[in-house]
C-alpha cells in the first residue's frame, strides 16, 4: 500500500495534464466544441455571401512638367518654359488630387462605365447619382511626399469595373 500512495504522489509532483485527462475533457465538452465549430464555418460563409470581397486597383500618375505662365512672353516663342515640380509643386499636385475627387469627374466616369456595371455586385439598377456616389466612395487618392506621383486607389467586387473606373 505504501508503494502506491508513493506512485500517486509522483504522479501529482509531475504537473501538466495527463493524456487521459484530455481525452476526458474532449468528450466531456464534444458538443459544444462541434457547435462552436459550426457557429464559426457558419457565420464565416455568412459574412463571404453578405459582404463579397472587394478588388483593388491601383494607377501612379506621374506629374514631370508643370507649363509655366508668363505675363509678357517675347513675341516668336510660342511655348512657355516647363520647369520640374519643387516643394511648391505641391499645391499643384494638391490640385490635381482635388480634380480627381470632383463629383463631376465621378459623374463623366460613371457615365462612361455604365451605371449598370457600376452597380451590378451592389444590388443593380441604372441610377447615375448611385453610380457617381460609389465611384467617390470607393476611391482613394494619395499623394508621395517628396515626389510627383499620385497613386488613385479604387475598390470594387468586380476586378474588371475596378479597372475600367481607374482607366476612366
Amino acid at each position: 500500500m505504501n508503494e502506491d500512495a508513493e506512485h500517486e504522489e509522483q504522479e501529482g509532483k509531475a504537473g501538466g495534464l495527463a493524456l487521459d485527462y484530455i481525452y476526458f475533457i474532449l468528450f466531456r465538452h464534444k458538443w459544444l466544441i462541434i457547435l462552436f465549430t459550426a457557429v464559426g464555418v457558419l457565420g464565416t460563409a455568412a459574412v463571404f455571401l453578405i459582404k463579397p470581397p472587394r478588388y483593388r486597383s491601383e494607377v501612379k500618375l506621374y506629374i514631370r512638367y508643370v507649363v509655366q505662365a508668363k505675363a509678357l512672353a517675347p513675341q516668336g516663342k510660342e511655348d512657355a518654359p516647363a520647369r520640374s515640380l519643387d516643394v511648391q509643386g505641391e499645391s499643384i499636385l494638391n490640385t490635381e488630387v482635388t480634380i480627381l475627387k470632383s463629383p463631376d469627374v465621378a459623374q463623366q466616369v460613371a457615365e462612361t462605365v455604365g451605371p449598370e456595371k457600376i452597380l451590378a455586385k451592389w444590388g443593380g439598377g441604372t441610377n447615375r447619382d448611385q453610380a457617381t456616389r460609389r465611384v467617390l466612395d470607393y476611391l482613394e487618392i494619395v499623394v508621395t511626399p517628396n515626389s510627383s506621383v499620385i497613386s488613385v486607389f479604387y475598390e470594387h467586387p468586380d476586378p474588371e469595373v475596378a479597372q475600367e473606373v481607374l482607366r476612366n
